[in-house]
């Protein structure tokens, strides 16, 4: 993998020169997607890990990513540096529902909303904030889900494998709760959810 990202490095500055077999097309913009800032191994990658840069255009681009949808919701094969470039090569198509009847659902949740153990495997509650006039608002637990994958950034993309019922919620809450925050499971996916609790959800 260190050898393919050297290979990158080298075809895309022989890109920006417009040399090689494509050196007939040089000075003809092509995007190329690339990090934004350094990315670890096995992070999914969002949207806001990444940016669409112009350069000259050669044949010796043709195998990189040359649009952000390329890329975004993949997970990455390997760490890669702030500025490189990405391609297929270095990304694995995202995960898979664990079970039939399961679907996957990305949240976009703020860095403290996700706890530090709240990696792949690990079972959570996802805990949503919602503001009533009557009382003050509660906070409910919405789901129970297994984590899929996490790809830090500001927000965190996190992927969530749920039930159909719980992916609905899930959805229902990304687009219509004040907050929502993980709580990991120590115990296993049979511990009973934590309760409602009143007059919390200004």
């Amino acid at each position: 993998m260190l050898l393919a990202l050297g290979g990158l490095a080298l075809i895309v500055a022989g890109g920006w020169r417009g040399g090689g077999a494509g050196g007939a097309r040089s000075g003809t913009p092509v995007t190329l997607v690339v990090a934004s800032r350094a990315l670890d191994a096995g992070a999914t990658v969002g949207g806001g890990d990444v940016s669409e840069v112009a350069v000259p255009a050669s044949d010796a681009l043709s195998t990189l990513a040359h649009a952000s949808a390329d890329v975004v919701g993949r997970r990455l094969s390997v760490a890669v540096p702030s500025g490189a470039p990405l391609s297929s090569a270095l990304l694995v198509s995202a995960p898979a529902a664990s079970a039939p009847g399961h679907r996957l659902v990305r949240l976009q949740l703020d860095a403290a909303a996700v706890p530090p153990d709240a990696v792949p495997g690990a079972v959570v509650d996802v805990v949503a904030a919602v503001s009533e006039a009557s009382d003050g608002g509660r906070v409910f637990t919405v789901a129970t889900a297994r984590v899929a994958a996490v790809s830090g950034g500001s927000p965190n993309l996190v992927t969530l494998d749920a039930d159909v019922g719980g992916a609905a919620r899930l959805v229902w809450a990304q687009s219509f709760a004040k907050s929502l925050h993980l709580l990991v499971r120590t115990t296993g996916a049979d511990e009973e959810p934590p309760p409602d609790v009143a007059g919390l959800g200004r």
